[in-house]
């Protein structure tokens, strides 16, 4: 997911593998919303599909990718507070 990698290294992180999502993913997952924390952790720690994480949930594609899109910005807004409190 090219925008994630993009999302990172505009906060000055080292995005390089699909590895260093996983590492940041998971060292942050108990900041965010339960709901949240499982569609990032299937998707990225347990390398599941967008289908089968709907099909798991019962829910629709649409219902993750939503979702995904929502869990990656509490994430980037979690890095980004990190990023703040180490500058100051």
């Amino acid at each position: 997911d090219q925008s994630f990698y993009e999302g990172f290294a505009a906060l000055g992180r080292d995005i390089e593998t699909e590895a260093d999502i996983q590492i940041l993913v998971s060292r942050n997952l108990s900041k965010m919303p339960l709901h949240l924390q499982d569609v990032l952790k299937k998707y990225y720690l347990e390398d599941k599909s967008q289908k089968s994480i709907a099909k798991e949930e019962k829910v629709s594609v649409t219902t993750i990718k939503m979702r995904l899109f929502r869990a990656k910005k509490v994430l980037r807004k979690i890095l980004d507070g990190e990023t703040c409190l180490i500058i100051k």
